[in-house]
């Protein structure tokens, strides 16, 4: 978004050409509904394939040449004044089905997506908030575009106020979700500390546990099993599972999940290192404990700060 009116300011202050400005619809709105696609499909856990994320940006990729050259073209840079021509007849009737089957297919997965995190629901309200104000501007913008354009009526300013309020109130948005998103961080910490000081458990207790835990994450590697769950590690310990819990939340900062899959991750890295992968990358997350690629991409990323096939790609020394 803020790349989006950074082009279109360069276009007006810089080149200072008011026709590029007025007149053509520039390529990112192909891109809003592809990133808030992708953006529901990591919220909702669904798998997203490397090839999917391409074909869903491929139409911006083509649009942006064809809005570049259409730009150079009006500028009288290069002889493509018909680019220029079918290029503004088109293109911005082209971004209504975009508009519509992307946020509304957003829009659909969302409203199947059920959680009970307060992170996650705001999340969630975050998105469809989005994905419904682009939708309005299609709506409100395009009937508005297409009277304009059939009566030769001069209203692009009044067309524009249309996605820069959008713009603004999907920053406020946004800027709302953070700072209520940090208060129920800060909330919820203090609730678990005041929970586990009520609940008797000694620190010596937890000393003890604590020990016992990192012992058998190093020599059994539970996490290798992908079916795992905190009732089942909880019975190998001999530990109680609400002391358990107060174990990770306490001393680790990790909720079950996040913690066996981040021991995952440093299995995935101890493998890559010594060369011992049995296979593919898909083979490797299935190895270390993992459902899916797309979740030991994200946590791998999380803990790494990079992809796994960047990651090893960097072990491969150059010549």
């Amino acid at each position: 978004m803020g790349f989006h009116l950074a082009t279109k300011f360069f276009i007006l202050l810089i080149l200072q050409n008011e026709y590029v400005f007025d007149q053509l619809a520039s390529s990112f709105g192909f891109a809003y509904g592809p990133f808030l696609l992708l953006a529901t499909k990591l919220l909702t856990n669904r798998k997203i394939r490397r090839y999917e994320a391409l074909i869903h940006f491929t139409p911006f990729c083509v649009i942006s040449l064809l809005y570049l050259l259409a730009v150079v073209g009006s500028m009288g840079l290069i002889g493509s004044g018909a680019l220029v021509m079918y290029y503004k007849q088109y293109i911005a009737y082209l971004e209504l089905p975009s508009f519509i089957l992307y946020n509304g297919y957003s829009l659909y997965l969302l409203s199947s997506f059920q959680t009970s995190d307060r992170l996650m629901k705001m999340q969630k309200n975050l998105l469809q908030m989005i994905n419904i104000l682009l939708i309005l501007v299609v709506v409100l913008g395009f009937p508005l575009y297409y009277f304009s354009s059939l009566h030769d009526v001069d209203n692009q300013l009044n067309i524009r106020l249309i996605p820069y309020t959008l713009f603004v109130m999907i920053a406020f948005l946004i800027l709302q979700y953070k700072l209520r998103s940090a208060s129920v961080r800060t909330q919820t910490t203090n609730e678990t500390k005041e929970k586990y000081e009520k609940s008797g458990l000694q620190e010596t207790d937890l000393k003890l546990y604590q020990e016992k835990l990192d012992y058998y994450i190093l020599h059994q590697k539970p996490y290798l099993n992908s079916e795992l769950t905190l009732l089942d590690l909880s019975s190998q310990l001999d530990i109680p599972r609400h002391h358990l819990t107060q174990l990770l939340n306490s001393y680790y900062q990790r909720n079950f999940y996040h913690f066996i899959n981040e021991h995952r991750i440093t299995e995935a890295i101890r493998l890559l290192e010594n060369n011992q992968s049995k296979g593919n990358l898909l083979s490797l997350a299935y190895e270390v404990g993992f459902h899916s690629k797309s979740t030991f991409n994200t946590y791998f990323k999380k803990v790494t700060g990079t992809t796994p096939s960047q990651y090893r790609k960097n072990l491969i020394p150059t010549n």
